[in-house]
C-alpha cells in the first residue's frame, strides 16, 4: 500500500511546477514515512525509489527550464577572477535575482530527495555507487542541450540554492501535517543535496581549472598566484562545504550517522586530491603587509610541516598504504608522489641565503607540479578516442550501423542462462548480417557499444556501466566481456562461425574484409570501451546460403537507406 502511495507521488514530482506543489509532495511523503517498518524501507531501497525520485525531478522539463534560466542569468559557476568564490555566492545583490525560481528549485530538490533522506543509512557501498552513477548520467543528459555549461555549473547552482536559507519556501500547513516531521526531512534533504552537489563536480572543476592554468602557462600569460588561489578556493569550497553540511546534519539527527554514506559517496581519490590541493595552493592570496616574495618564502618555510600533514592524511586513504577498496582510478597515488617531490625540494632549499634563487626555484617547481597534475587529471581527455568515432555517430546510414552490445539483451530482464545464450546468439547475428551486407555494398563501420535508447534499458548492471558524453550514451563492452566471461578473441571466433553459417565460406575468405578495434570513450568521471568494426567492400558478392533437405536457398543481402535488405540474387548470379 505504501509503495503505491510512493508511486503516486513519483508521478507528481516529474510534473511539479511550483514551490507550493513541491512542498505539498514533501508533506505527503513525510506522512507516508510514518510507521514504516524496516521491511518497508528495504523494499524502497530494492525498488530504487531513492534514485527514481531524484531522476524524476531532473527529468522535469519545467524544472530544467527554470534551472538554466537561473544559471544563464547569474552564472553560478566559479569566477576565474575571484580567489574566494564564497564572496560572490553570498553577495546581497545576487539574492534578489530569480527569487521565486530559486524557491521552486530548492523546494523541488528537497522533495525529490526526501526518500533518500529516509533510507540513506541503509545503503550499501554498491547502492551508493549506483545512486551516484545514475545522478551523474542524468546530469550529463540534461546538460546535452546546454553544452555551454558544465556539470559543475549545474551542481554548484543546486549547492548555492540549498546553501542560502533566503531561498527557503514555507507554507502554512499547520493542522494538516506533522510540520515538525516535514521540516526534519527538509533539513536532512538539504544536507544530502549540498554534499552530493559538492562532491560530484569536484574532479570536473579541478580538470577544467588545471587545463586552463596549463594553457595560460603555455601562452605565457599565467599569474601563478592567481591560479593557485583558484585551486585553493575550489578545495576549500568542497572540503569546507561537506564539513558544514555534516555539522548541520548532526545538529538535526544525532542518532543516525551520515559518516558511512559520505565515506561511500566521497571517494578516496576525491578526498585526497582536494586535501592535497588545499595544502599546496594555500596562502598564495594577497596578505596584508606581505610582499610577493614573502608569500613564496613562507611556503618554503612551511614545506616540511605541509608534507607531514599531507602524508598523514593521504596514507589513511591511499590503497597502496592500506586495505581500502580501489575507486577505479588511483589519481591520488600519483598526485601524492609529485606533491611530495615538490615539497621535498622546497625543504632542501630552505636554508639557502640566496633569496632570489629560492623564489625562482619555487616558481619553477610549482609550474612543473601544475603541468604534472594537469596531465594526470586530464589524461582521459588527452588520450580520448572520441575523434575516431565522431563522424560516425551523427546518423546511421548505409555505411554506418550502431549496436548496443555483442550479446546482452539490455531491454529485457535476465531469465536464465540458457535463454540468455540463445538471445545472445541472435543479437550477435544482427551484427554479422549487416557486416555481410556492407561487404556486398560499399563497406562501412559498425559501432558496438553506442546505445540509441538508454531509457529503455532494464538491467541495473548495464545502467551502472553507461557513460554519457556530448549527449551520446555508451555501454562499456569490456564490462560485457567480463560479465559473459568472454574476450575479444571469443567475439571474433563467434563472428567467424556466424559468417560461415551465413555464407558457407571459411574464415580465411574474410581475412581482408573486416577488422575490429577497441575505442576508449572518456568523460570527467569514467571510461567506456566500445568496439569499432571496419568492413571493406568485397570484390565478389557474399551470398547468404541456406540448405534445406536437398534444396539450396540463396539470398543476397545489401545495405540501403541505413538498413540491411534482401535483394533478388538472380540478376547478380547471371552477371557472375
Amino acid at each position: 500500500m505504501k509503495i503505491r502511495l510512493l508511486e503516486k507521488e513519483l508521478s507528481r514530482i516529474g510534473l511539479v511546477e511550483t514551490a507550493s506543489d513541491a512542498f505539498n509532495i514533501a508533506c505527503i511523503l513525510s506522512e507516508i514515512f510514518n510507521n514504516m517498518t524496516e521491511s518497508d524501507l528495504e523494499k524502497i531501497v530494492y525498488k530504487k525509489f531513492h534514485i527514481i525520485f531524484i531522476e524524476a525531478i531532473l527529468s522535469n522539463a519545467y524544472f530544467n527550464e527554470k534551472l538554466f534560466e537561473v544559471i544563464d542569468e547569474e552564472k553560478f559557476f566559479l569566477d576565474p577572477d575571484k580567489c574566494d568564490d564564497h564572496i560572490r555566492y553570498n553577495r546581497e545583490d545576487k539574492k534578489k535575482f530569480h527569487l521565486q525560481e530559486k524557491q521552486y528549485i530548492q523546494s523541488a530538490l528537497y522533495s525529490a530527495t526526501f526518500v533518500l533522506a529516509k533510507v540513506f543509512h541503509l545503503l550499501s557501498r554498491e547502492d551508493v555507487f549506483i545512486l551516484r552513477d545514475r545522478i551523474v548520467n542524468k546530469l550529463e543528459y540534461i546538460r546535452g542541450n546546454h553544452s555551454q555549461h558544465t556539470i559543475a555549473d549545474i551542481c554548484f547552482s543546486f549547492y548555492d540554492t540549498v546553501y542560502n536559507f533566503e531561498y527557503s519556501f514555507k507554507e502554512d500547513v499547520f493542522g494538516r501535517y506533522d510540520i515538525k516531521n516535514v521540516f526534519h526531512y527538509n533539513k536532512v534533504s538539504r544536507c544530502l543535496v549540498g554534499i552530493i552537489m559538492l562532491i560530484i563536480p569536484e574532479v570536473n572543476v579541478f580538470q577544467i581549472k588545471f587545463k586552463k592554468i596549463s594553457k595560460e602557462k603555455d601562452e605565457a600569460r599565467l599569474s601563478i598566484t592567481r591560479g593557485l588561489c583558484e585551486i585553493y578556493s575550489i578545495s576549500k569550497k568542497v572540503l569546507g562545504g561537506v564539513s558544514y553540511f555534516c555539522r548541520e546534519y548532526s545538529r538535526e539527527n544525532a542518532e543516525v550517522s551520515m559518516v558511512t554514506f559520505i565515506d561511500f559517496f566521497f571517494t578516496n581519490n576525491e578526498r585526497n586530491i582536494a586535501y592535497i590541493f588545499k595544502e599546496i595552493a594555500g596562502d598564495f592570496h594577497v596578505q596584508k603587509g606581505k610582499t610577493f616574495s614573502d608569500v613564496f618564502l613562507q611556503k618554503i618555510d612551511n614545506a616540511q610541516e605541509i608534507r607531514k600533514k599531507i602524508s598523514a592524511f593521504t596514507k589513511k586513504n591511499l590503497k597502496a598504504f592500506g586495505n581500502q577498496d580501489s575507486d577505479g582510478s588511483e589519481w591520488s597515488n600519483k598526485i601524492f608522489l609529485i606533491s611530495n617531490k615538490l615539497l621535498a625540494t622546497l625543504e632542501e632549499i630552505r636554508d639557502s641565503s640566496d633569496i632570489k634563487w629560492k623564489i625562482d626555484v619555487v616558481i619553477y617547481e610549482l609550474m612543473i607540479w601544475i603541468e604534472s597534475v594537469h596531465k594526470i587529471l586530464n589524461k582521459r581527455d588527452i588520450e580520448d578516442g572520441w575523434g575516431k568515432i565522431e563522424r560516425l555517430i551523427m546518423q546511421e546510414n548505409s555505411r554506418v550501423e550502431w549496436k548496443s552490445t555483442f550479446w546482452t539483451p539490455t531491454e529485457e530482464l535476465f531469465v536464465s542462462d540458457d535463454i540468455e545464450r540463445k538471445k545472445g546468439r541472435v543479437i550477435l547475428s544482427k551484427i554479422v548480417e549487416p557486416m555481410v551486407a556492407m561487404m556486398n555494398t560499399d563497406g562501412g563501420t559498425i559501432l558496438v557499444g553506442l546505445v540509441e535508447n538508454p531509457e529503455a534499458i532494464k538491467r541495473e548492471d548495464v545502467k551502472r556501466n553507461l557513460l554519457v558524453k556530448n549527449n551520446f550514451t555508451f555501454f562499456d563492452i569490456n564490462y560485457e566481456f567480463s560479465k559473459k566471461k568472454k574476450s575479444l578473441d571469443n567475439a571474433k571466433r563467434e563472428m567467424q562461425d556466424l559468417l560461415f553459417n551465413i555464407t558457407s565460406y571459411a574464415a580465411d575468405k574474410f581475412n581482408d574484409l573486416w577488422n575490429i578495434e577497441p575505442v576508449e570513450i572518456k568523460n570527467n568521471y569514467s571510461v567506456a570501451t566500445i568496439y569499432k568494426i571496419e568492413v571493406n567492400k568485397s570484390e565478389n558478392y557474399m551470398y547468404k546460403v541456406k540448405r534445406e533437405n536437398d534444396a539450396l536457398w540463396v539470398t543476397l543481402i545489401k545495405r540501403a537507406d541505413g538498413r540491411t535488405i534482401k535483394v533478388d540474387p538472380r540478376e547478380y548470379l547471371k552477371k557472375a
